[in-house]
């Protein structure tokens, strides 16, 4: 929406067809004492012609930096039809998937929700933040700070213990693959949910979900972005779920299905949803609500242009040239491979002095170098996260290696 259509007008007609006498009315259960009249600090609105001057500045400002962060929103390449088509007519995943997987597990009275550390930060910290209050308990498993790995033997302090479901995701947070098929079949064994947590581009190299293990992950959320959504400050994006059939009940949200009418013309209903949605808010399954139409369709474009092949020559060109960015950093003084064994695009450097200041030379000098880890995993030390995708040149590995000496050498002068 371009702009806010509705006049004091509207406003005065649709109060007084919701029978409440002002929109205040509408937000009543919220306390007195939580409630505030201004916020400080907030300047005088702006119009439009000057909010639009304003951004026009700020983008310009931004410049176009080479970017190799990664960490949850990836830079692909997007076919122009793309949004030529869309334009014609965003964590929560996460901490859905833990609540389906509550309801779903039945036989589980503990409500224990088991999360690797090397699941993204933004995920846990999501997922604590939004069923934490519901009586969920999420319990960190350790990693192998060596290898960057969640260790299938880190299950065993739960032997015989009461636990609802465990997540893993793959690749995980450092870019690494965990043993996707030994910590499946311990949770399954054990009748432990396994909760599923992919990049969309990865699966077209790697095993997909419903094949971990001897019987597949219960399960499946992750990001939808990397299919067609181009990067822009964090959203709006989409997120993705799907489970087994025998858990589909559970799922969040209702079900589009296509059908045929009497005539043999194809149509769309809704095939399952909740009567709670809509009659028993407190009893819902889950009040979970998208914004997310516009990211889905282009995403929907995005798979149907590419195809399977196309998807799979992206990933692989992806996992190619972030081999190629490390082979070359690496040859950095001072930067080295944190953990060894396969990753897809993403990787994790230490460096042998602080990342920040590393990071702001980078910055200075037109590239966005990676993430900081030291605020998220402090006992790596100088850790940066890497990533590079098909968007990514040979050029501008060799600048970022280039740039990434000049800025060690900067670092260790000052």
């Amino acid at each position: 929406m371009a702009f806010i259509p509705h006049t004091q007008a509207d406003v005065a007609a649709m109060v007084d067809a919701i029978g409440v006498a002002r929109i205040e009315d509408l937000f009543d259960e919220i306390p007195q004492g939580l409630r505030i009249k201004s916020l400080a600090g907030v300047p005088t609105a702006l119009n439009e012609m000057e909010i639009g001057r304003l951004m026009s500045e700020r983008a310009r400002a931004d410049g176009a930096p080479l970017s190799f962060i990664g960490a949850g929103a990836y830079e692909h390449h997007i076919p122009a039809a793309v949004w030529g088509i869309t334009t014609r007519g965003e964590f929560y995943a996460t901490a859905e998937a833990a609540l389906m997987a509550v309801r779903a597990n039945r036989k589980s009275k503990a409500a224990r929700i088991l999360v690797p550390a090397t699941v993204h930060p933004h995920y846990r910290r999501v997922a604590v933040t939004t069923a934490s209050n519901q009586g969920l308990k999420f319990e960190e498993l350790p990693y192998c700070t060596a290898e960057g790995i969640t260790p299938s033997a880190s299950l065993a302090r739960y032997e015989g213990q009461d636990i609802t479901a465990l997540m893993v995701q793959q690749p995980n947070f450092f870019g690494r693959l965990e043993d996707v098929d030994a910590l499946t079949d311990w949770a399954r064994a054990r009748a432990i949910l396994v909760i599923a947590i992919v990049n969309p581009t990865s699966l077209a190299l790697l095993k997909p979900p419903g094949e971990w293990g001897a019987r597949g992950a219960d399960i499946a959320v992750g990001e939808g972005q990397p299919l067609g959504v181009p990067l822009s400050s964090g959203g709006p994006y989409l997120g993705f779920m799907t489970a087994r059939m025998e858990h589909v009940r559970q799922l969040p949200g209702r079900i589009v299905g296509r059908t045929l009418d009497v005539a043999g013309r194809e149509g769309f209903t809704l095939t399952l949803q909740a009567r709670e949605q809509h009659i028993r808010r407190a009893k819902a399954t889950s009040n979970i609500c998208t914004n997310q139409g516009l990211a889905v369709t282009a995403a929907t474009i995005y798979m149907s242009l590419m195809g399977p092949q196309g998807l799979t020559r992206t990933a692989a060109a992806a996992h190619a040239r972030t081999r190629e960015l490390i082979a070359a950093l690496t040859r950095v003084p001072g930067v080295r491979l944190a953990f060894p064994g396969p990753y897809f695009h993403e990787a994790v450097l230490t460096l042998d002095r602080p990342v920040a200041p590393v990071l702001k030379s980078l910055s200075n000098r037109g590239i966005l170098g990676g993430l900081d880890l030291s605020g998220y995993f402090p006992e790596l030390g100088n850790a940066l996260l890497v990533c590079a995708t098909e968007t990514k040149t040979a050029a501008d590995v060799e600048c970022y290696r280039a740039q990434l000496t000049e800025a060690m050498q900067a670092a260790r002068a000052a």
